[in-house]
């Protein structure tokens, strides 16, 4: 199975491609986060991202449609696993980075769950890191927290 890996690309920001320092770093800035209002992003966004990609790692090849189907999985995937964690029966293992439940409770959420499916006892590394940027309550509420102080 392949590894899914985000890679959040901040100009001017000297790290590895995979590292969540660098998220954390652009939330934390004075000027923050921009997040566009209308709810979406300008067209050709990934384009402007691909080529910020490209000058961090030349040998990169992917196209914006490969780069658009990751983000797309990516977010899937968090919101499947954070929904479960709102259930009881479920554990998030924040060692191995992964749900932490019966099989049959699993076997029987993924039933009514599809994008649930394939992740029993698969690691998915990002998600305390992604629930600063997906999970709708700690990015919009009125008591939302400092990113630096959620870790």
């Amino acid at each position: 199975m392949p590894q899914m890996q985000f890679i959040y690309v901040l100009p001017g920001w000297e790290c590895s491609a995979h590292d969540s320092r660098a998220l954390c770093d652009a939330i934390s800035r004075s000027s923050g986060l921009k997040v566009p209002q209308d709810g979406g992003f300008k067209n050709n966004y990934m384009v402007a991202i691909r080529k910020i990609m490209i000058q961090k790692l030349p040998t990169f090849t992917k196209s914006v449609n490969h780069i658009e189907s990751r983000i797309k999985n990516l977010k899937r995937k968090f919101h499947a696993i954070n929904e479960m964690c709102r259930q009881s029966g479920y554990t998030w293992n924040d060692v191995e980075k992964k749900i932490a439940c019966e099989e049959t409770w699993y076997l029987e959420w993924i039933k009514n769950h599809n994008d649930a499916k394939s992740l029993y006892n698969v690691s998915f590394p990002y998600f305390s890191e992604l629930e600063m940027v997906y999970d709708k309550d700690r990015a919009t509420s009125l008591v939302a927290e400092d990113p630096m102080m959620v870790a």
